[in-house]
């Protein structure tokens, strides 16, 4: 009897018991690259951002003078963008910049999104030593008009404290 007792409970282990298993692993999408790439990567591939850059053209309103630029801005809401720039203008790299914009989208019939803005700033001088002024004021009024979601054509007019000559710049903002 104790014989047939243990083959019944040896068998009814067998059939009733489940055995250990290991599931597959799970399929993760752990990045290979951590740290700030993967945060670069991110902002890259997330399609959408608050991020512009901007190329653009100067010219002084006199017309005796004329370069270029590149701006970074981060637009913090429709109505508020602060932007850095470094101007390439008379033949040399001349003045980084710090402003904060004010601007007011608004859409024309439906269709068009046109941005006028104005916009106040410093700046400080890199290839002259011997400017009188460490810091210079900027002030200035533009506007911008969309062509697509990521593109617009600009344009502003600006003063500067310490020149006589206004400057006008012209570009093409891409957004992210």
């Amino acid at each position: 009897m104790k014989k047939l007792l243990i083959l019944g409970t040896l068998i009814a282990s067998v059939f009733l018991s489940n055995a250990q298993t290991n599931p597959p692993p799970a399929v993760t999408n752990a990045p290979i690259v951590s740290g700030p790439v993967t945060n670069i990567i991110d902002f890259i591939s997330s399609g959408g951002s608050n991020w512009m850059v901007a190329p653009y053209g100067i010219i002084s309103s006199d017309g005796e003078k004329y370069g270029g630029g590149i701006a970074l801005a981060y637009r913090l809401t429709d109505f508020v963008v602060p932007v850095l720039r470094i101007d390439y203008y008379d033949q040399e790299i001349w003045m980084p910049s710090a402003s904060i914009q004010l601007q007011a989208p608004i859409t024309l019939s439906g269709k068009v999104r046109v941005t006028p803005f104005a916009f106040a700033g410093v700046a400080t001088p890199l290839s002259d030593p011997e400017h009188d002024r460490p810091v210079e004021g900027i002030f200035g009024v533009g506007a911008a008009v969309g062509l697509s979601k990521h593109f617009s054509l600009v344009a502003d007019v600006e003063v500067w404290t310490g020149f006589e000559a206004e400057q006008i710049r012209f570009g093409v903002v891409y957004k992210f």
